[in-house]
């Protein structure tokens, strides 16, 4: 219990002009700490009391990022859920940025493998995933992260939308979840016909995943390019399949 405890006291001050502050998001935020002497990146998520579907969604990123065991994929160190009656602390291993970083000009680490092993790094940490019935519904460059130990290696993260799927590798939808611009055809289709929230949704498949990968791809093969398009254009680029920027890619290569 020392080891936690002083864990949260050496937690560099959660001030982004400090340096603390690595990221954020709808249910916490991400900043430095120290675990086992070391430094690692704490995951700072709300606990909203009274929220179900809040509360549901961190209890699943918990419980099966602790089953997740791979070099692609972040590893999870540490879950506190009692320290602070407000917050639950998730401690995982320290990166050196994002794809997004990298492709903006904004990562300062170590250099990155060649492209084709940084795409096959990425390719096998999502099937990994898929191997453990489960599927993330939430690839994007940001979720990439570039590790900060050598070799350099690509880890899938942010599994607060991850769910298992079924024998016939579907799942259930009670809402669509991801980022828009990252979606599936299928997904967005959803999106654009749905009129009644109490509809049932149609089941999802993995193969929204490996869309969402295949732009990934695009996006950091051509560093910073949305195969769709602009950002205000890529869901209706998406929905009437009109890769435009890969086309033109492609001419101009």
């Amino acid at each position: 219990m020392l080891k936690i405890l002083n864990l949260f006291r050496k937690t560099v001050k959660l001030d982004e002009t400090e340096g603390g502050k690595l990221g954020s998001g709808g249910y916490g935020f991400v900043c430095k700490g120290i675990y086992e002497k070391k430094v690692e990146a704490v995951k700072k998520i709300l606990k909203e009391h009274g929220d179900s579907e809040k509360i549901t969604k961190a209890r699943r990123e918990m419980e099966e990022h602790k089953g997740l065991d791979h070099e692609n994929v972040l590893r999870l160190l540490y879950v506190d859920d009692t320290t602070n009656k407000d917050f639950t602390y998730l401690v995982l291993e320290l990166c050196a940025g994002t794809l997004t970083d990298f492709c903006g000009g904004k990562y300062k680490g170590p250099m990155l493998p060649p492209d084709e092993l940084v795409l096959y790094q990425i390719a096998n940490g999502l099937n990994y995933i898929h191997s453990r019935d489960l599927v993330h519904r939430d690839v994007k460059p940001d979720n990439i992260l570039i590790s900060i130990s050598t070799p350099i290696t690509m880890k899938l993260s942010d599994f607060g939308f991850i769910k298992k799927v079924g024998s016939q590798e579907t799942f259930s939808q009670s809402g669509l979840k991801g980022t828009l611009n990252w979606m599936a055809p299928e997904m967005l289709e959803i999106l654009n016909s749905a009129t009644d929230e109490t509809e049932e949704l149609p089941r999802g498949t993995i193969e929204s995943d490996t869309f969402s990968a295949g732009c990934v791809f695009f996006y950091f093969v051509s560093r910073g390019l949305h195969p769709f398009g602009s950002l205000v254009l890529v869901p209706s680029n998406i929905v009437q399949n009109n890769p435009m920027q890969f086309n033109s890619y492609k001419q101009s290569n």
